[in-house]
């Protein structure tokens, strides 16, 4: 009776400390004001040290601070943390809360902030407005106040070059979500270019770079993004994700340059830049223009990349561009554009689409004369969908003269109103195996040369302190001298 008394006794204090557990559970909003005062600390520890590594750590925080916040949180986090004359007014963008902030009387409040703490509140608060905004809980001149008041205090101070490149990023991005004209965005924009330039910070530069270079082709100023393009160099130590994003817009700029392979190139390097893990949406758009510009250079992309992680949805209607393409069918290739049109000027891809027409017919010439040693031009009209057989003949004459078809082994008789082809009986006296090896080369040579760029090597300071051989050998000499004075005595004792 006694032990049952006792277990039941444990039972019961267990129980009570349960639930002195559960009481002593925090509020998640008082939760994430401490953590924004962790990262504010930090912040302003970068700030007085210079030391990169605390407004990292402050700035790899703000995806999860950004998915807890509340007008309550913001509200108590710019009045305990934001020190300046303007905390009335970034508090006026804080939409109404029907919470109370009685509950955050705990919370210490850190004193002597520096003005980068004040940047990096109203960056968190220029976040939460443009996800509201997006779901229509905030009103656009709020955002856009917001949005331009940020700019204006980045501008205007001199600020750590992490934290101000993401208030450039985020300002921008609100006045675009606004659909506000970039017109006057584009000379502070290159004013705090030159500025980023000249202090050797490469974040911001980068930033700045990728932001005005995608202002002016999504507004197809195209002569504008190619003197950007040639006038300035990407940093080398920017983040691999400014480096993805600015390859992307050189390679949509050079693809609507009619330079296709410099395009394909840049569009190869931005998807082995970009991250392997998250950015779906960016990888969607690289993908897509890896597409059209493998099309427009006579190229079929591999069915694998259309099987990808993410991709089986929207590169579906490229799929079946892909398929008319590769059966040189104008008909399904003009059912496939007015099908997906409304799709393809959402990916501002249509005009590249367009071009392709001719790789269609180039493709069809192509398949039949590889499939025929002799057939009737009625016949190739009516394969690729041509009018007449005179648009055939002049179709296939000019892929001759193109070098699309080979000129040794494939002709147009025309008293007969006929293709001849003569089929090689081995593919590698033909050039293109070595077009393919040429390719597969380069390539192989570009990468190499980019893995030794990245490689790390120890500063030169590191081997102050290392000795010459002379002095090695000198020291040698002395421990060799030391040890024959020693006398025989000092060993003894082993």
């Amino acid at each position: 009776m006694e032990k049952t008394k006792s277990a039941s006794k444990d039972v019961e204090m267990k129980d009570v400390e349960k639930t002195e557990k559960v009481e002593e559970t925090k509020d998640p909003d008082l939760l994430t004001l401490e953590d924004i005062r962790d990262q504010i600390r930090n912040i302003d520890k970068a700030a007085h040290t210079k030391e990169r590594r605390f407004a990292a750590r402050s700035l790899r925080a703000l995806p999860s601070l950004r998915r807890r916040v509340n007008p309550g949180v913001l509200k108590q986090a710019i009045t305990n943390f934001c020190q300046s004359s303007s905390k009335e007014t970034i508090i006026s963008y804080i939409p109404e809360s029907d919470k109370g902030t009685e509950r955050f009387d705990k919370v210490s409040t850190p004193q002597n902030l520096a003005f980068e703490c004040e940047i990096y509140l109203h960056m968190l608060l220029c976040m939460y407005l443009l996800d509201e905004f997006n779901k229509k809980k905030v009103e656009k001149t709020i955002l856009l106040r917001c949005g331009k008041d940020l700019l204006d205090k980045i501008t205007s101070h001199s600020v750590l070059d992490s934290l101000s490149a993401r208030a450039f990023f985020y300002s921008a991005r609100s006045m675009e979500a606004c659909k506000e004209p970039e017109e006057p965005l584009r000379p502070t924009l290159h004013a705090a270019l030159r500025t980023s330039t000249l202090k050797g910070h490469a974040e911001t530069e980068a930033t700045l770079l990728v932001l005005l270079l995608r202002s002016y082709v999504e507004a197809k100023l195209y002569t504008q993004a190619d003197k950007l393009v040639s006038k300035t160099t990407m940093p080398e130590n920017a983040s691999s994700n400014q480096h993805a994003r600015y390859l992307y817009y050189v390679a949509k700029l050079r693809a609507i340059q009619l330079d296709y392979s410099s395009a394909y190139k840049h569009l190869v390097a931005a998807s082995r830049k970009a991250p392997s893990i998250g950015a779906l949406g960016f990888r969607q758009h690289v993908a897509r223009l890896t597409v059209v510009v493998q099309l427009l250079l006579g190229d079929i992309p591999e069915r694998a990349a259309f099987r990808a992680s993410g991709m089986r949805h929207t590169l579906e209607p490229y799929l079946e561009l892909t398929r008319a393409v590769r059966a040189g069918r104008l008909d399904a290739f003009g059912d496939c554009l007015k099908k997906h049109e409304k799709l393809f000027e959402e990916h501002a891809t249509y005009t590249l689409i367009v071009r392709i027409r001719h790789n269609v017919i180039k493709a069809g010439v192509r398949r039949i004369a590889s499939a025929y040693s002799r057939i009737s031009l009625v016949d190739v009209a009516t394969k690729l969908g041509l009018d007449s057989p005179e648009d055939a003949e002049y179709i296939v004459s000019k892929a001759i003269r193109d070098k699309v078809l080979d000129p040794t082994s494939t002709s147009v008789d025309h008293e007969f109103g006929t293709l001849d082809a003569r089929h090689p009986a081995d593919v590698y006296i033909t050039m293109e195996p070595t077009y393919a090896f040429d390719t597969r080369l380069s390539y192989c040579l570009k990468l190499q040369r980019q893995c030794v760029k990245a490689l790390r090597y120890p500063p030169k300071s590191y081997q102050r302190n290392l000795e010459t051989p002379e002095q090695r050998r000198e020291r040698e000499q002395h421990e060799i001298d030391a040890a024959a004075d020693m006398p025989d005595d000092d060993f003894d004792g082993f």
